[in-house]
């Protein structure tokens, strides 16, 4: 009896234990742990990329802080220069 790679993937699939135990004899071997292990080491994010995402999170806060000082600054520059005017107008106070 033979079995295609696809049949035995859903056969290992349903049989966790057959599956722990291929995975036991897999971590076994040296040189295919080796293998798995540079598999999965190009997907670890690294103390450097951490730095990097959280240099890049900081440089976001500064951006972000300083586009909502120009927009209270603007906000209030409008409301200086047209609308207390024209409140202070219609109060009769000019």
């Amino acid at each position: 009896m033979s079995f295609s790679a696809g049949e035995i993937v859903r056969l290992l699939k349903s049989d966790r234990d057959a599956l722990r135990e291929l995975a036991v004899a897999v971590a076994s071997e040296s040189e295919i742990r080796l293998e798995v292990i540079n598999a999965v080491l190009a997907d670890v994010a690294t103390k450097h990329d951490i730095q990097n995402l959280r240099e890049e999170i900081n440089q976001l806060r500064r951006d972000v802080n300083t586009n909502f000082r120009w927009t209270v600054g603007l906000i209030i520059a409008v409301w200086g220069t047209t609308v207390i005017p024209l409140l202070m107008r219609m109060a009769g106070v000019v």
